[in-house]
């Protein structure tokens, strides 16, 4: 099988069709927005332009927030405060719930 990316030969990766090395860059890529993000929510916080989630009620239940959540890693300072139980049920925010821009256009390969 074809790798989608980069056109190499390579066994499946996953549920992508990528091959080992795209799949890795592409770990890479998604860890180190996500990473970007947090740190940039807490430089924030510590400047004081965004207030402790735990002075914070959860958006989704009102019980008392537990951290602040990322829909989407690629705009770092869009988010929610939530309690635990409502991040684990939100799930993971882009792009790890669908593809990072970069990695939409690729096709296929037969």
């Amino acid at each position: 099988m074809k790798c989608a990316k980069c056109g190499a030969i390579g066994y499946r990766h996953f549920h992508a069709l990528l091959c080992c090395d795209c799949a890795a860059e592409r770990v890479r890529l998604r860890a180190r927005t996500a990473y970007r993000a947090h740190h940039a929510v807490k430089k924030e916080v510590d400047a004081g332009r965004l207030p402790q989630v735990t002075t914070l009620l959860c958006v989704d239940c009102g019980k008392q927030a537990f951290c602040y959540d990322h829909r989407d890693y690629r705009r770092p300072l869009d988010v929610d405060p939530v309690c635990k139980s409502c991040d684990v049920k939100r799930g993971a925010g882009a792009p790890y719930d669908g593809l990072d821009p970069r990695w939409a256009k690729t096709k296929a390969v037969a």
